[in-house]
């Protein structure tokens, strides 16, 4: 396996995995942010085919954004895995290694919002998940989803207790 900086080659493979994990109905198209300054993209190659993507917003922060994907720096905007590369801990390798990139851009973690159905993973990573009140006083909304927090401090890589709420 190897994960390396996504290129324009990697756009149709990073596709291919977003449209393999979400719905083809989706709003947005992730393999886009490839292209896009202010992101780091990232996948996982495996026998020669994109396993995994991820990608992460650094800049354009926009704080009177109607979305906390806008108003949050850095934002995990996309993780993703193909399904029959699942639980061999692909996605754990692309956050540390997009977390190692982010604190190199002075950032001390992620930011994401996520469907009920991902947060066990995401707490396994070392995510914490912040509550909503303390997320609407941050950003001034209120969050649709599961809002998590990752600092470098709490990557682990271990299990966190997943009972655990923070307030900002």
């Amino acid at each position: 396996m190897e994960i390396r900086t996504a290129n324009s080659n990697d756009i149709q493979g990073a596709s291919a995995v977003q449209h393999a994990v979400i719905a083809d109905d989706h709003p947005y198209e992730y393999a886009r942010n490839i292209q896009c300054l202010g992101t780091v993209n990232l996948v996982a190659i495996h026998n020669g085919v994109v396993a995994g993507f991820i990608s992460i917003l650094l800049a354009g922060l926009k704080p009177d954004g109607h979305h906390l994907w806008e108003r949050l720096r850095p934002y995990l905007a996309f993780l993703g895995v193909l399904p029959e590369m699942q639980r061999q801990d692909i996605g754990t390798e692309l956050i540390r290694h997009a977390l190692e990139i982010v604190s190199q851009h002075s950032a001390s973690g992620l930011w994401l919002e996520c469907p009920e159905s991902s947060a066990k993973f995401y707490e396994k990573v070392g995510f914490v998940r912040l509550t909503p009140e303390a997320v609407q006083r941050h950003t001034g909304l209120t969050p649709k989803g599961p809002v998590y927090r990752l600092t470098s401090e709490s990557a682990t890589g271990h299990a966190a207790d997943s009972s655990s709420t923070r307030a900002l």
